[in-house]
């Protein structure tokens, strides 16, 4: 509690954050998630929650890159099933994989299904979408679920991950609708990115970016001004008129970063507004 309010305070994040933070840890130390069921896209990534979630006996299902690849190589990926399985022996949740349907391995031989555990997303989105849509049929009508995309690759390869990986959300919360509570859907948000944010961040933005200015003794305007305001601008953009009123955006966009990292967390963040507009929690 001390940490959230000193970052609070301090304008590192938003007051409504650390509160939800907070709610969230309460949360999770009084209530079981016997019955909250994580469809992890990425599920191996290092920022993902997957060891968190089997941690406090959460219902996980995995879906990464197949475990063929790179065998006999230094760093295959039967390494990562190897790793998410020792998680699930480890928590208190189950852990539930894709597995290659030509297989005869089974969970006692945790080396031969590393092998086969796993899935192309780029190359077989339809047949995941399937087989996440038959899992949702086989789930109490009173369960709670939420799908995440926790994925990165360079370059353009980025955006077609994306874009696979959008129509699995879509596949999950769609076929959600049969359960008391819809699908919820989650993504690894970014700063790199323009956010609409209320008129008090804003302002402290603002606020923060001339104090800086002082601190420097005016150096970092200097530059602004050599650079013909290309380096060292303030990211907060002037307030847009719309018929509810003033609108407010803080354009974090990162060129180094390039268009297409751009364009793909733009869409997953396309997907969560699209998904909360429809009912869903994002």
């Amino acid at each position: 509690t001390k940490q959230l309010d000193k970052w609070a305070s301090t304008g590192i994040i938003e007051r409504d954050a650390a509160d939800a933070v907070q709610w969230t840890a309460d949360y999770v130390q009084k209530e079981s998630l016997a019955d909250a069921h994580f469809v992890l896209i990425g599920a191996g990534s290092a920022m993902g929650p997957c060891a968190k979630l089997l941690e406090l006996g959460a219902n996980v299902v995995a879906i990464d890159i197949p475990g063929s690849w790179g065998k006999g190589g230094k760093r295959p990926a039967s390494g990562l099933w190897k790793r998410l399985f020792a998680l699930a022996d480890k928590g208190g949740g189950s852990l539930t994989v894709p597995v290659d349907a030509s297989s005869r391995a089974t969970a006692r031989d945790r080396d031969a299904l590393a092998e086969v555990a796993g899935c192309d997303l780029m190359m077989e989105p339809r047949e995941i979408g399937d087989w996440l849509k038959d899992w949702v049929q086989t789930l109490p009508k009173k369960a709670r679920v939420c799908i995440g995309n926790y994925t990165y690759l360079d370059g353009a390869l980025h955006v077609k991950l994306a874009l696979c990986a959008d129509y699995l959300i879509q596949t999950v919360l769609d076929a959600s609708s049969r359960l008391d509570k819809p699908a919820a859907c989650a993504f690894l948000c970014t700063p790199t990115d323009a956010h609409l944010v209320p008129e008090e961040v804003a302002q402290a933005a603002s606020d923060s970016f001339d104090s800086r200015l002082l601190k420097s003794f005016g150096l970092e305007k200097l530059f602004n001004l050599l650079t013909m305001g290309s380096k060292l601008r303030p990211n907060v953009e002037k307030p847009v008129e719309t018929e509810n009123g003033e609108c407010h955006m803080v354009d974090g966009l990162s060129v180094a970063q390039g268009p297409n990292y751009a364009l793909a967390k733009r869409m997953q963040h396309w997907r969560a507004v699209s998904a909360y507009e429809s009912g869903h929690v994002a």
